[in-house]
């Protein structure tokens, strides 16, 4: 499912869309939409549970805080608030000042726009984690074998072995194969992202397996 700060820190999609918006859509919020197929609503959509979330982790700073400082000495309680700052605060506070606004109509469109890119690609990031994480678990050595020989129905056998739910045939089996060994061929994150999840979407290209705790 991706890891603690791809949840929750968005610095680096922010950056990227950025670039997205400079450099693919020449600073022109309608060729962005268009470019992410997004409509008004699902642009407010975006910038709605951006703020939401923002809203939820400046409680649990606040939580979080409150446990450090109330088991400590009043000596020793700004010391533990400027390591909940430091610790905590560099990557939850950047998710309050993440959510800008504006009383201009179409700065805050902007804002918006570029914070829905963002959330797209944070999202897709996380899928794409997902689905990887459960190809080595299902795939792993069978998928090195590829590499060297035409897999079997021994494997197929072996593979649907580890899937918990609807199994695979031999097509789907060859398919996930070729994706997983090209996601590990793969060098930039967007790359690998994009062997998993549409460009610019979130939609999956292949469904997530569910696998079991111990593989044969």
């Amino acid at each position: 499912m991706g890891d603690f700060s791809e949840k929750f820190i968005y610095k680096k999609y922010d950056k990227y869309s950025e670039s997205t918006y400079k450099n693919r859509c020449n600073n022109n919020v309608d060729q962005c939409m268009k470019l992410y197929g997004l409509t008004i609503e699902k642009v407010a959509e975006y910038y709605g549970n951006r703020k939401k979330e923002a809203e939820m982790v400046t409680k649990i700073e606040g939580f979080i805080g409150g446990i450090f400082t109330g088991y400590l000495t009043e000596g020793l309680s700004v010391l533990a608030s400027g390591i909940v700052g430091g610790v905590v605060g560099e990557g939850l506070n950047y998710v309050n000042n993440s959510v800008p606004s504006s009383d201009n109509i179409n700065i805050l469109k902007e804002i918006q726009v570029k914070i829905a890119i963002s959330e797209i690609e944070r999202q897709r990031k996380i899928q794409a984690d997902g689905i990887y994480y459960s190809e080595s678990q299902v795939l792993g050595d069978i998928a090195n074998r590829a590499k060297r020989q035409k897999l079997t129905e021994k494997d197929l056998g072996i593979v649907n072995s580890r899937i918990i739910g609807k199994k695979i045939d031999m097509s789907e089996l060859n398919k996930r194969v070729s994706l997983y060994n090209k996601y590990n061929s793969k060098k930039s994150e967007q790359e690998k992202v994009d062997i998993y999840i549409i460009p610019r979407k979130t939609i999956p290209i292949i469904r997530q397996l569910n696998f079991k705790s111990s593989r044969p």
